[in-house]
């Protein structure tokens, strides 16, 4: 993946994001399922068309595209007895990850995140999960990305 200096962002119009809806599976699906498909690769197509079905129009799920990006976010409760909850990148594609200027389009996704997080009262946005955008890119959004150790053991 090319780096892209902060001089050299892109900077795109917000006006350009939308909410996934049902048709634009039709509009996003040609490449957005091929990268999908790498990302859960248990998953078909009839699968991963139920499951973008299922998920357009619920409020717990940030589904959002742009000409040439598409990002999902989820707000969960962090464990049962914590009322505050956290947003989890689910996947942040550009349509050509090797475009810089698709790539800085996706990175806009950040900071709307950010925003929609910050409306319901969640505490930390987790980034970095699935995603084409750098580190020094989602930094530059974001402002400060912090880093912790997750121990656990596979079953």
């Amino acid at each position: 993946m090319p780096s892209i200096a902060a001089d050299k962002i892109v900077d795109i119009d917000y006006s350009s994001l939308r909410r996934f809806e049902l048709p634009d599976i039709d509009r996003h699906g040609v490449w957005l399922f091929p990268r999908l498909r790498t990302a859960y690769k248990h998953l078909n197509d009839r699968q991963l068309i139920g499951w973008l079905r299922a998920i357009c129009y619920s409020p717990e799920y940030q589904f959002n595209f742009q000409e040439h990006s598409v990002a999902l976010f989820q707000i969960m409760a962090a464990h049962t007895l914590s009322p505050q909850p956290i947003i989890y990148e689910r996947f942040v594609f550009a349509a050509d990850k090797d475009n810089p200027e698709h790539v800085a389009q996706a990175s806009m996704f950040y900071p709307e995140a950010a925003k929609w997080g910050r409306h319901q009262g969640a505490g930390a946005l987790i980034v970095e999960q699935i995603s084409d955008v750098p580190h020094e890119l989602i930094r530059d959004r974001l402002g400060r990305v912090l880093e912790r150790k997750e121990m656990f053991f596979p079953l």
